[in-house]
């Protein structure tokens, strides 16, 4: 996927420093439309923007990949 405004990338880690790095790297990429969750439920209540991609931690307190 080439970098495009229109592109609209969800990031979810409940961990700060990793959400923050993903975002700088996506930046770096050239991509703008990101948007940043510490909690899965969040991303879930905001699927009405479909996104694009979503990059999403597995092991999370609440709501994961495992369960």
């Amino acid at each position: 996927m080439k970098p495009d405004s229109l592109s609209t990338i969800f990031l979810v880690d409940d961990d700060k420093f990793y959400l923050n790095l993903y975002e700088k790297w996506l930046l770096n990429l050239g991509y703008t439309n990101i948007h940043k969750f510490e909690y899965g439920m969040d991303c879930i209540e905001n699927l009405n923007l479909k996104p694009d991609l979503i990059i999403l931690d597995y092991c999370m307190d609440f709501l994961n990949g495992k369960k």
